[in-house]
């Protein structure tokens, strides 16, 4: 019997979904069999089948798989399946049926099992629409990061991941314009006119192409949550300039006029890159 914490436990999830105890043996077995035999396979992913050898399910596990990321995508799911935008955007986000922790600390979210193909270069243009719809999704509440709360994971950082969880964006803000101050610029940013004409919204940080699963039907399903956090609008325009191949395609696709805030953002990064050290400019309040 392992000791786990449970997130999510979904009211829909499958009958024939095994319990907690069996899903972490199985991942196990998958991740011990591939290490000595087959290097190349999905070492942190695998899929149940039913008794017919039908797919029905896929197990993300690992050490850096986090419930905030569980809940995120949960939350995202239910915001956006079946929605009258989603089916115009042709978007949808596999459904959580379960998520918990182990005794271990390696992370478990077990979801909806997708069936199609990785996007193509030729799929750019559908998977930038349904980008576009994601970051229409606010959240409940002011809260920065995955929801619920959580550091912010974005390439803003060094390692992708903020040191400390914000309480706000005023503090944010506080931490991006002690970080300019630290280099010089003559340059601060303001969310205050952001979050009050956008809200938070949904960022997703990760664009790159294997986040994306094209359906027969042509549906555009997003996977992958640790990267999509609720932020400030600007925070997304950051993260199309990000240098994977696949943003780089989307990047002209998606029409949205630049922040204001966006070069601030820009040396920024570049000021955390240069230090290595997440933690310049932090206010005290932070500490």
């Amino acid at each position: 019997m392992f000791n786990v914490n449970f997130a999510i436990v979904a009211n829909n999830k499958p009958a024939q979904l095994p319990n907690a105890d069996a899903i972490i043996r199985a991942c196990t077995t998958h991740l011990n069999k591939n290490n000595s035999s087959n290097p190349t396979a999905n070492q942190r992913g695998m899929s149940l089948v039913n008794e017919s050898g039908i797919p029905y399910a896929w197990v993300k596990f690992g050490p850096s798989i986090t419930m905030a990321e569980a809940r995120t995508q949960d939350y995202v799911a239910h915001s956006v399946n079946g929605t009258a935008a989603a089916a115009t955007a042709c978007v949808r986000v596999p459904n959580v049926y379960l998520a918990f922790v182990d005794n271990d600390n390696w992370g478990y979210i077990i979801m909806e099992f997708v069936a199609g193909a990785v996007c193509s270069n030729t799929d750019a243009p559908a998977v930038a629409k349904a980008v576009e719809h994601l970051i229409t999704i606010h959240p409940p509440n002011a809260q920065l990061g995955h929801f619920g709360g959580s550091p912010i994971f974005h390439p803003l950082f060094n390692d992708r991941k903020s040191s400390v969880e914000y309480p706000s964006v005023t503090l944010l803000e506080d931490h991006i314009n002690g970080i300019l101050r630290s280099f010089g610029y003559n340059v601060y940013v303001d969310f205050s006119q952001e979050a009050e004409a956008h809200d938070l919204c949904l960022c997703p940080s990760d664009m790159n192409r294997q986040n994306f699963i094209k359906e027969p039907n042509d549906t555009i399903v997003v996977l992958d949550f640790g990267e999509a956090c609720f932020l400030p609008a600007s925070f997304f325009d950051l993260a199309l300039r990000g240098e994977d191949s696949y943003t780089r395609r989307l990047r002209p696709l998606i029409s949205r006029q630049p922040s204001a805030q966006l070069d601030g953002l820009l040396l920024a990064k570049g000021a955390l890159v240069v230090t290595g050290n997440n933690n310049l400019g932090l206010p005290a309040k932070l500490n």
